[in-house]
């Protein structure tokens, strides 16, 4: 009994599972108690917050999940390949593969729909995008039985995120990518050493995030939304003093914003 248990192989895989479905739980039971929103508290995805340079919400997106349908779409997916893609890449590349694809997710969320967004979807397709490389340059280490359910996957995924108007499809085409790149710039278990393909792929990857730190947020900070919100959040947080220096600002910069105007009329009257 005892060598069973030691023997039993421990995924990286079901860990996540486990977790994304604890978070899913916490997150319910913290509405029920207290009534508010906790998915904004826990970390969602919110462009203006990040643009205060809230960097975690890149990352913990990627832990909640806002209903049932939601989570059991995410957990089948893992189910299906998660494990089989783990066995090929160990547990670092896994790992690292799965958060890279997160991140670019949720920047790829950041750039092109500025609404609340949540889920592991972009590490899940950044998964997918892994099997991806792996069918390319590796296609003999790809199980049969794995090449239907990602099909399968694939398909569902794609059907449900143009039918359903709440999907975020630019993380997961973000995700789907960017996990491509990085299974490409991780390196193959089988590798003696890093390749230049390799190193031009983590190059990809740096660039790419330091467009977002240099270009994406200060762009984002420079439109009438970013002031819009910041100065409602920080007179829901009673700090007039902040509110009032910020709608001075937004009414220099955009001086025919009607939402803008609207709130200079009202609170520095």
């Amino acid at each position: 009994m005892e060598s069973i248990i030691k023997n039993k192989k421990i995924y990286l895989t079901d860990i996540i599972l486990i977790t994304n479905i604890v978070v899913f739980l916490i997150s319910l039971a913290i509405k029920y108690i207290s009534g508010s929103d906790t998915l904004l508290l826990l970390g969602a995805k919110i462009n203006y917050k990040i643009a205060n340079y809230e960097l975690y919400r890149l990352v913990t997106p990627m832990l909640l999940h806002g209903s049932f349908t939601h989570i059991l779409f995410n957990s089948i997916a893992l189910l299906s390949f998660g494990r089989s893609i783990e066995e090929n890449l160990g547990k670092k590349r896994f790992f690292l593969i799965y958060l890279t694809a997160g991140i670019f997710g949720s920047i790829g969320s950041f750039m092109f729909d500025d609404s609340i967004s949540i889920g592991a979807s972009g590490g899940i397709f950044g998964l997918v995008g892994a099997y991806f490389y792996i069918s390319a340059f590796y296609p003999d280490d790809i199980k049969k039985s794995i090449r239907k359910n990602m099909l399968v996957i694939v398909l569902i995924n794609v059907w449900y995120g143009t039918t359903n108007p709440q999907i975020d499809n630019f993380a997961h085409g973000f995700g789907l990518i960017s996990g491509f790149i990085a299974a490409w710039a991780y390196g193959y278990p089988n590798q003696i050493k890093m390749q230049i393909k390799n190193r031009i792929a983590q190059l990809v990857l740096i660039l790419g995030f330091m467009f977002f730190i240099f270009v994406s947020i200060p762009s984002y900070q420079s439109k009438a939304n970013y002031y819009i919100y910041n100065i409602v959040d920080s007179y829901n947080d009673k700090n007039y003093e902040k509110t009032t220096k910020l709608i001075m600002e937004a009414s220099e910069k955009f001086p025919h914003n009607e939402t803008i105007i609207k709130f200079k009329n009202s609170f520095l009257k």
